[in-house]
Parts: C-alpha cells; structure tokens; sequence
C-alpha cells in the first residue's frame, strides 16, 4: 500500500506446462490455446474473484474506527445487522466509484496518496482522543446507555464517509488492483471484494452482539473505549512512522 505507482502493473499468469507469460484477459483470443466457451475462461474468473475477495480479506483488520464501531453497535443497539447493511452499501457505493473511474484513479492516487494519508492519521487520532474524552464523560455522569438507533446510524455512516482511509483503501487501491484486470473480469474483482467485506461488517457486528452481555456492565463499556482509544492512536503513531520510512 505504500506505492500506487505499481498498482496499475498488468498481473501475469505463467502457464503452468509451458512457462509463457499471458495478461489476465477476457479478450485475448488465445492464451495457450486455452479459453472457455462462454468468452471468459474460468480459471480468470477464479483468479480475479479470488484476489479481490483475498484483498478484501485484508482489510478486515484495516480500518480501525469502523471496525471498532461495529463491535459497539453490534453490542449497544437494537439494529446490528441494519447498521452493518448501512456500513455495506456504502462499501458497495465506494467499490463502485473505484471500478467506474480506474482510470483517474491510477492517475490522481500519487498525487493525493499523501495527503488523505495524513487526513487519515489526523482522524485516527480524533477517534481516539474522543473514545477517551467519551470515557471521561461516562465515568462523570454515570450515564451509558444502549445507543438509539438512528443515532447509530449517523455514527455508521459518518466513520465510513467522513475516514479518509476509506478512501485509500476502498476507492485508490481497490481501482487501481481493478485495473490490473480487463473490464470484463474487473466486475468478478469486485464480487469477490464484496463477498470479504460482507464477512467484515456483518462478523463484526455479530462479534459485538455476542460481547453484548459483557458490554452491558458500564465499567466494561469504560475499558472498551480505553482500549479502543489507545489502539486508534498506535494506529495513528504506525501511519506516521510508515509515511516518514516511504519519504525517506
């Protein structure tokens, strides 16, 4: 993640009986002599839905504020799997603006890459600072409750929205891996993608519902946001150590 200038790479299969090397197509008539019969061979389609699905795999651990907030919606609120819905189309949303301008992704990622690195790493620490002040908050006045759904909702969609490592991941990287494949197999990427990310928001959701019980306890509501604060200001600390090792 660290260079988008590679990302835009033409990804290479080497035939397995003859050592040759042939792009990832759904065009090329020929590829060894070997192509299906209904335009796409299979093992293309395999290949690009298994990186993409690989790829968003990866991202399961990724972005830290939204993750984090699945757990506590899944724990605090009546509508996990509403909020995790909400959470998804808008991954679908995102995956969709990358598929459809590739192009001025692999163009524009260089450029920009630096800078929603370090607006990232500015709302990395915003979530951060907050989950301890909101601790703060709670110990005070003594009153944690389980969040209205509605509220949820604005939270859900404002980390998603609002993350610039949203951007980053979803939009600059997910286009730029898309383009490494012809347009009829970008789409198979994208499903695989999709199907990683179902699992991301709506097993999160349900981790934090099975959490529900020890979140109950305004104490342990307490030690989450402690925890939750500290892991989203590391997370900050590891972005600016990595922006400063890629500049030098």
């Amino acid at each position: 993640m660290n260079d988008f200038r590679n990302l835009g790479a033409t990804l290479t299969l080497r035939e397995k009986n003859t050592g040759s090397l042939c792009r990832i197509t759904a065009t090329d008539a020929d590829c060894n002599g070997k192509r299906g019969g209904f335009g796409v061979s299979g093992s293309y389609i395999l290949s690009a839905g298994g990186t993409g699905f690989v790829f968003g795999t990866s991202l399961i651990f990724s972005i830290g504020p939204q993750n984090l907030y699945l757990i506590r919606a899944g724990a605090l609120t009546k509508a996990p799997l509403l909020i995790a819905t909400v959470g998804y189309l808008s991954e679908f949303l995102l995956v969709t603006a990358g598929l459809v301008s590739v192009g001025a992704v692999i163009r524009i990622a260089p450029v920009v890459d630096d800078m929603l690195r370090l607006l990232g790493i500015g709302f990395l620490l915003w979530c951060g600072l907050s989950s301890l002040l909101k601790r703060r908050t709670d110990a005070l006045s003594q009153t944690v409750g389980v969040t209205t759904t509605t509220r949820a909702l604005s939270s859900m969609l404002a980390v998603t929205w609002l993350n610039p490592l949203v951007y980053i991941e979803i939009v600059f990287l997910t286009g730029a891996m898309a383009a490494s494949f012809e347009q009829e197999l970008r789409l198979w990427f994208a499903a695989g993608f999709l199907a990683a990310s179902a699992l991301r928001f709506y097993g999160w959701a349900l981790m934090g519902r099975l959490l529900q019980h020890w979140l109950a306890s305004p104490r342990n509501q307490r030690l989450f946001d402690i925890a939750a604060g500290l892991f989203l200001i590391a997370s900050a600390a590891l972005l600016v150590r990595q922006l400063y090792l890629f500049r030098n």
